[in-house]
């Protein structure tokens, strides 16, 4: 610790001292001396002068050691920090080094777990690749053995059927031979008598030719008859059935023979504008009854009122199916034209006048919507309603009462139909989409899309009372039939006709609830080209469709049918 002395020596020395390191000090202290020597003021003659010299020579020398030690120490500790320096980056390389190991021992670890899932993912395909082949080839060998037995099959019906045809044809030379010769021995016989009923014989040749005039006249709708067991005449169906029979190799073709795809859909879009137009003229009959006066539309009223509840008041009782209502409706007197309400060719008349009873046309649209409505709402559940309206249907339409130049306005009726239930005339998309719902009458309710279930329902109720309105027999009536059986015989077709992959549940709800009560009345019908339509219908259709993929509830139920008709109504398809 220095004194205050030596402070103050230190402070007068230099005015660097203070800053100056001891190295300095001293040069400036010999170039002080250098001048003091040189300086005649500054002559060291006076002892204590040089004492105080050699005192401040000593301090001086005491603080260059004193710097000089802490100059080493300083450099000490300097070597101390860089050494620590080195180690701890020597260290850090150590550290640096061994990460670098790691991640490489790592990257090697995951390179080979790669290597290995990748050659496990080969093996696994490998392995599905085999089950494909292996598949494949049982798959092919399953198809070649089925065509095989198919193939056997064919051979045995073919066999059967040749047998069947030379015993048929052997009973009928026997039955001919067996005529030819009682028609000598009564020729025989009466040859005696010839001259004496020689008018006799005349008279029965006039009859004779009277009987075989009227019976060249053409007959409405011949009906071969139907035996106990579900089999027909096979020379009455052939009679009137041949070209449906020839034509019918499988119902897909007969349609695509018939009516091509873009028909299909053009004729059914024809009905959907009739649909539209009539929902127009709807519109604008309530705005000419609004305009007509209180009395006019309360009649009209209360004669909707009067339709509504007779045709929910139906029985199975034919008498009570009356509908006067719509008589009275033809009294109203306004008119429009009716052309554009017939989808069928209208005739050249030579006085061609197209006007129609406005409230009429007015109230066989609202019969229509109520028909449709029962088929809908009864039906699925009560199948035995479909008939009484089925009645009713074919009645009102086929009245002269409400036809229009001898033409049924039945179009109003089925363009409602089509736009109910599509799929009966072939029409066919997703139920999945919002168009293909559309596409299949599928209905909406405030704008939401009513359950499957609720559809099922409607579409099976629609079908059956469909069914009950195409497949009528007219043969006693005077009328014809405004709905002939062949427009069934159409729909079925169409509906076979679906490609297999497009064939959805709502296709063979439809299918089922049209043949499931209409068997015995359709093959009265068409005979044995019945019993091959049904069979498409039953076996070949759902068969189709399962190898296409589509398997629900509803293919089981329409192949379930075969064995239904064969236990309770004994018809065998």
């Amino acid at each position: 610790m220095s004194s205050p002395r030596r402070s103050s020596l230190r402070n007068t020395s230099s005015p660097h001292s203070s800053l100056d390191s001891p190295a300095k000090q001293l040069h400036h202290e010999a170039r002080r001396r250098r001048v003091a020597h040189t300086d005649p003021d500054h002559v060291t003659d006076s002892p204590s002068r040089q004492l105080l010299e050699e005192f401040q020579r000593m301090q001086i020398n005491q603080e260059r050691g004193f710097q000089l030690q802490l100059e080493k120490a300083a450099s000490q500790q300097k070597e101390r920090h860089d050494a620590a320096l080195a180690e701890a980056a020597r260290r850090h390389e150590e550290i640096r080094k061994e990460t670098e190991r790691a991640l490489e021992v790592h990257r090697l670890e995951v390179e080979r777990a790669k290597i290995r899932e990748e050659a496990e993912e080969q093996r696994r395909l490998d392995d599905l690749r085999q089950a494909i082949v292996a598949n494949e080839l049982a798959e092919r060998r399953r198809l070649l053995e089925e065509q095989r037995r198919r193939e056997e099959e064919e051979d045995e019906k073919r066999r059967i059927e040749a047998e069947e045809k030379a015993v048929a044809e052997a009973r009928i030379r026997a039955e001919a031979e067996r005529k030819a010769a009682e028609d000598v021995r009564k020729q025989a016989e009466k040859a005696d008598a010839e001259r004496r009923v020689r008018e006799a014989v005349e008279a029965a040749k006039r009859t004779t030719t009277t009987h075989a005039s009227s019976a060249t006249q053409p007959q409405i709708q011949p009906t071969p008859a139907v035996s106990s067991s579900g089999s027909t005449s096979a020379a009455q169906s052939t009679g009137r059935q041949a070209p449906l029979a020839s034509s019918l190799a499988t119902s897909s073709e007969a349609t695509s023979s018939r009516r091509s795809l873009e028909q299909r859909e053009a004729t059914h879009q024809q009905y959907l504008d009739l649909h539209e137009r009539l929902k127009i003229m709807r519109q604008d009959v309530q705005k000419q009854l609004a305009s007509q006066g209180k009395e006019v539309k309360n009649q009209v009223g209360d004669l909707r009122r009067r339709l509504n509840k007779c045709v929910g008041q139906l029985t199975i009782v034919k008498d009570r199916n009356k509908v006067p209502t719509l008589r009275s409706a033809a009294q109203v007197s306004m008119t429009i034209d009716i052309r554009p309400y017939i989808i069928a060719p209208l005739p050249d008349l030579p006085y061609p006048d197209y006007q129609y009873p406005t409230i009429l046309l007015f109230f066989l649209n609202f019969f229509s919507k109520y028909v449709i409505a029962q088929f809908a709402s009864e039906c699925s559940s009560q199948p035995a309603m479909a008939e009484p309206l089925g009645i009713l249907v074919a009645t009102v339409f086929s009245d002269p009462a409400f036809k229009w130049q001898d033409i049924s306005l039945v179009d109003v009726f089925l363009a409602k139909m089509r736009k109910s239930c599509p799929v009966l005339w072939g029409i066919y998309g997703p139920e999945s989409s919002e168009r293909g719902r559309g596409r299949l009458g599928w209905r909406r309710v405030d704008d939401e899309w009513i359950s499957a279930k609720e559809h099922g329902e409607r579409m099976t109720g629609l079908s059956f009372g469909f069914a009950s309105v195409t497949l009528r027999d007219f043969t006693k009536s005077k009328h014809p039939n405004p709905v002939p059986n062949y427009i069934f015989w159409d729909c079925l077709a169409s509906i076979l006709a679906t490609p297999p992959a497009e064939t959805t549940q709502t296709h063979f709800l439809v299918l089922k609830a049209l043949v499931e009560n209409s068997v015995e009345r359709f093959v009265q019908f068409y005979g044995r080209a019945g019993l091959v339509a049904l069979r498409l219908a039953v076996i070949e259709f759902p068969e189709r469709a399962e190898k296409a993929g589509i398997s629900n509830s509803a293919v089981s139920s329409v192949k379930v049918l075969r064995g239904v008709w064969k236990t309770e109504l004994k018809v065998t398809v």
